[in-house]
């Protein structure tokens, strides 16, 4: 899937007496988890460029000061530092002025324009405060970027970074995450320190980053440039915090009582005999963070671990029809007499409806709160080294441990079920810059891994298939498999008259006509891993030829596997259609291979059963058009053959930019990016025979190639100094199949 956008904006800053009201835009960097600070310095009297300033940015969130000298021009540009607020230093001559208050984001170039006063006394330090602008003119991207001060102080709706992309203009949720101008959210991709974690099954948040650990997370919604791809929707950079030559650390505990709470409305459900209501118990968390050194200037640290606990409880509710009042002329209902109209009474043998609602008019029998929990634990390492200020790597470990536990509700409460997944990523960075830092090289590579696996409620259950049953009555079902209360099953008796039916001229007093009844087992088998291996290789070169030239070019591969069970608890998946007299029986099956026509097929061959559906293990067959074919069902244990799958998925990409600043206010940036997906059979159908197409089957299921993704924009500072910008952009994205695709058909 292919989209084109066209862009066309404008931004404005001005600062006046320190305080600056400027848009929040989003632009350019060197990386995912770095920013720039750019700009010129000139004569404050002449206006003459002035080359060779010294300029150096310092921070506590940077662990060794970063230089870079003004060129003919002017002109500087310091690359690869941290998100954080910087002192920005210059030296001429005897000259020394110190630029406070620059706050540098991930993915973007902060303009820094200084004048000096060639007048001013020697060794005299000016210092200045203020803060720069947020626009960066030499870039399209559009989005917002949210640093830790803005998630420390801004109420948001939950304790992990997904929580906090809702205040990106342009944002809205939807059932599995948050869209960005009119895309889904399955359409975004999400890193955490350059790597990509968004999760490969669907697309969804792939690790959920706890907020306390995080540094900066930069949103992109459009605009951006050939380096990023693979997403037709938003682009989610996670950077989290790192250590420095500062000792610094927080302990943090959130706790949200239910009782402070607003209780969940929850319609209630007209046609059957349970309702449900879900309402938080509580939820919190508590940990630390920690930073520092370890070599001073050379070796730092970054430590976090944050426990999570939450608890629902789920109030259920079970109710009787009632057979006993009548509409009267007045417009309202009789008082209830539940005998026949003949014996003055005002039953009819149709359930009560309130004719304000139009709902049925229920008798609560018994309440009962069952309670789902959940518990984790976020674990955050990170190293950084610097071998030189030029040459410096970083090595993060990010874990994330939890488990849930959650009984039936429709149902018994053992036909819940207990999970547990536990999500690591591993990523390593290196940046070296070279030639004067005109050339910088830099490499990523990354592991992101999810487990999920789920076992039954009760362990008795493990070998019982799940079964479903619809269109029922309670009152046959609750004493049947002995999971609801005393009350329940004594108020929902149906009988004659006379007996503890109290309306027993109503046929069914409890039905389950619009929500199924589940029993048995937990259903299907989760043992689900998934892996993407990652690496990424980035060289770009700063040069002069008409201007400035900032020219990037990158590879990035990546590998997704999948290995998932296909299993049911007891060998099928069983739905019971009781008003139909229709039973349904779901097994997976894996084809052997074609056996003839069935003229011909000997219906005594023991490996054949026409319908397959026989508890036969050893084999079934099945009809499809007028060939026969052998199958056998997967019946067994987790690993045995034909009860999980493995799924593979190859993405490779190619890109080549230019940043060309024609003028210092007028940038054209224009890109060329090429993407491929290999959609890839499963190892044990690689170089067989389709037994359904006979087609001889290779390597590659579906190889999606040729994806060209060109991007060009141009901007405009009319105000020279990094205060405005107009622009537009154009471009085309490709978006990324999700392995749920390739899992089911290949």
């Amino acid at each position: 899937m292919s989209t084109k956008n066209l862009i066309i904006a404008a931004t404005l800053g001005t600062s006046f007496l320190g305080i600056n009201l400027l848009s929040t835009t989003t632009a350019h960097a060197q990386s995912q988890t770095s920013g720039a600070v750019q700009g010129s310095v000139v004569d404050s009297k002449t206006g003459e460029k002035l080359p060779g300033v010294t300029v150096i940015a310092t921070s506590s969130s940077l662990a060794q000061a970063q230089t870079a000298i003004t060129d003919e021009n002017g002109q500087y540009k310091i690359t690869d530092l941290p998100p954080g607020e910087y002192l920005i230093t210059f030296y001429y001559a005897d000259i020394t002025l110190e630029r406070g208050g620059v706050n540098v984001g991930i993915g973007k170039s902060t303009p820094v324009f200084q004048k000096l006063n060639q007048a001013q006394a020697g060794g005299e330090v000016v210092k200045i405060t203020d803060t720069a602008p947020t626009i960066d003119p030499t870039s399209t991207t559009q989005g917002i970027t949210i640093d830790k001060n803005y998630i420390k102080n801004i109420p948001v709706p939950g304790r992990t970074f997904e929580s906090t992309l809702g205040a990106a203009a342009g944002s809205q949720g939807d059932a599995l995450g948050v869209s960005f101008s009119g895309s889904s959210s399955l359409e975004n991709q999400y890193y955490v320190d350059g790597v990509n974690t968004t999760g490969l099954t669907f697309g969804t948040v792939g690790s959920p980053v706890i907020n306390d650990f995080i540094e900066e997370i930069e949103v992109i919604t459009g605009g951006y440039n050939a380096e990023y791809g693979r997403a037709t929707g938003g682009v989610v950079n996670v950077v989290t915090k790192s250590g420095s030559n500062e000792f610094k650390g927080s302990v943090f505990a959130y706790f949200q009582p239910g009782l402070l709470t607003a209780a969940a409305e929850r319609t209630p459900s007209n046609a059957s005999s349970i309702d449900v209501s879900g309402n938080l118990a509580y939820t919190g968390d508590f940990g630390f963070e920690l930073g520092g050194p370890i070599l001073k200037d050379k070796l730092w640290f970054f430590v976090g671990f944050a426990p999570q606990f939450g608890k629902v409880d789920i109030k259920r509710t079970t109710k009787r029809q009632t057979d006993c009042r009548k509409l009267e002329a007045s417009g309202n209902l009789s008082t209830c007499n539940a005998a026949l109209p003949s014996m003055g009474g005002n039953a009819d043998s149709v359930p009560d409806v309130d004719p304000k609602t139009g709902f049925y008019i229920t008798d609560d029998l018994d309440t009962e709160t069952r309670s789902r929990t959940s518990r984790g634990f976020n674990v955050l390492a990170k190293l950084n080294y610097a071998a030189t200020p030029e040459n410096q790597g970083q090595l993060t470990l990010q874990a994330l441990p939890g488990s849930a536990e959650s009984p039936g509700i429709f149902g018994p409460a053992s036909s819940g079920f207990k999970a547990s997944q536990l999500t690591t990523d591993i990523s390593g960075k290196w940046t070296s810059k070279f030639n004067d830092n005109k050339t910088e090289v830099e490499a990523v590579i990354g592991w992101h891994r999810d487990k999920v696996t789920d076992d039954p409620y009760d362990p008795a259950l493990k070998d019982k298939p799940l079964q479903v049953l619809y269109d029922g009555s309670l009152g046959i079902w609750g004493p049947g498999f002995g999971a609801e209360t005393a009350a329940t099953n004594a108020g929902c008796v149906d009988g004659p008259v006379g007996s503890a039916d109290p309306y027993p001229f109503l046929a069914n007093n409890c039905p389950m006509a619009t929500t199924p009844y589940v029993v048995g087992g937990p259903g299907s088998i989760t043992n689900d891993i998934e892996q993407r291996r990652a690496a990424k290789l980035s060289i770009t070169q700063r040069l002069k030829a008409g201007g400035s030239h900032e020219i990037k070019a990158g590879i990035d591969v990546e590998d997704l596997t999948s290995d998932k069970s296909r299993l049911y608890s007891g060998g099928a998946f069983i739905q019971n259609f009781v008003g139909q007299d229709l039973i349904r029986v779901n097994r997976w099956v894996q084809l052997l291979g074609k056996v003839g026509s069935p003229q011909v097929m000997n219906n005594a061959d023991p490996r054949f059963d026409n319908r397959c559906s026989t508890a036969d293990t050893s084999g079934g067959g099945t009809t499809m058009g007028n060939v026969q074919y052998v199958c056998d069902y997967t019946t067994g244990n987790l690993g045995d053959p034909g009860t999980t799958i493995a799924g593979n998925t190859f993405n490779w990409s190619a890109y080549l930019r230019d940043s060309w600043q024609i003028q210092p206010n007028l940038t054209l940036n224009a890109g060329i990016r090429y993407e491929e997906q290999r959609l890839r059979y499963a190892d044990f159908l690689r170089n067989t025979t389709d037994p359904l197409t006979n087609q001889k089957l290779g390597k590659n299921a579906l190889t999606m190639d040729g994806m060209l993704a060109p991007r060009v924009g141009i901007l405009y500072d009319w105000t020279k100094e990094g205060r405005s910008k107009i622009y537009t952009h154009w471009g085309r994205f490709y978006e990324s199949i999700p392995m749920d695709i390739n899992d089911r058909s290949f």
